[in-house]
């Protein structure tokens, strides 16, 4: 599934190089949270009011149906880390 993962354009360096890191989450639920297109807006929107930050990036990412767990429409989240070796990265761009 095609899906966008959004975070202060600060974290993106760490992100290209690493995968999206479950040690790095802010929640204390230690959650990776997804998104699909239709909800890409909306959570730019949600990360620059959460972190207090302008610039956002979304990674666009093709990740496995059986590692998202569906949080409400449109809205998922895994508990595994994204890794590009298992989870290849499609795009980078600002939101």
């Amino acid at each position: 599934m095609i899906v966008f993962h959004v975070t202060p354009a600060g974290n993106q360096a760490s992100i290209e190089e690493h995968g999206i890191l479950r040690k790095h989450a802010t929640s204390s639920l230690r959650r990776i949270w997804l998104v699909d297109f239709e909800r890409l807006n909306w959570a730019a929107e949600h990360v620059r009011k959460r972190h207090g930050v302008d610039d956002v990036v979304a990674f666009k990412a093709y990740v496995r149906t059986c590692r998202l767990r569906k949080w409400r429409d449109g809205v998922y989240f895994t508990e595994i880390d994204v890794l590009w070796t298992t989870c290849p990265l499609i795009t980078v761009y600002p939101v």
